[in-house]
């Protein structure tokens, strides 16, 4: 397969896990209700103060004739938050960092850590592809791994160039 197919492919790969990585950390919910004189609805009604039914604010609950969320993007997401922590820490202590050598070390760390992250998504994606039967995408995913790893050598350009002539 060629460069271009891997790289293709592994830009589509990612395609589908960007919702994912891209997606805003869940919405917490305050411990303590707010004060309030106006009267509040009643925990029988199965509305909240803000009018919502008591079925939609159940996170378990898929809207009708959804599909819960995959095994395989479960694992993704949970690979995303750590990776996520990680480099949170990292960032806030480069931003401590005054000596400039230790803050390219903590930057050469972030960037190892987002392309680790990288490589174990389209892993996940192998593992999975193999276990549904896809041994063919399995490899394809494996082969933009080793691609990744290991980039081929770059090739010699298709036409020879005369050396440059000094000008001046």
């Amino acid at each position: 397969m060629n460069v271009i197919a891997r790289i293709a492919l592994v830009i589509f790969l990612f395609s589908l896990a960007m919702p994912v990585m891209a997606a805003d950390p869940e919405p917490q919910l305050p411990t303590t209700p707010p004060a309030s004189t106006e009267s509040q609805p009643t925990p029988s009604s199965g509305v909240d103060e803000a009018g919502i039914p008591a079925e939609q604010l159940d996170a378990n609950k898929t809207l009708e004739g959804q599909n819960p969320t995959s095994p395989m993007m479960n694992e993704i997401r949970v690979l995303m938050d750590v990776s996520r922590g990680e480099v949170a820490e990292l960032v806030l202590l480069a931003a401590n960092t005054t000596d400039r050598e230790a803050s390219q070390a903590i930057q050469m760390e972030i960037s190892t850590i987002k392309q680790q992250a990288e490589l174990d998504i389209l892993a996940i994606q192998a593992r999975y592809a193999r276990s549904a039967g896809n041994a063919e995408l399995a490899l394809q995913i494996e082969a933009s791994i080793a691609a990744i790893i290991s980039p081929p050598a770059p090739s010699a350009p298709a036409e020879t160039r005369p050396a440059p002539t000094n000008q001046r």
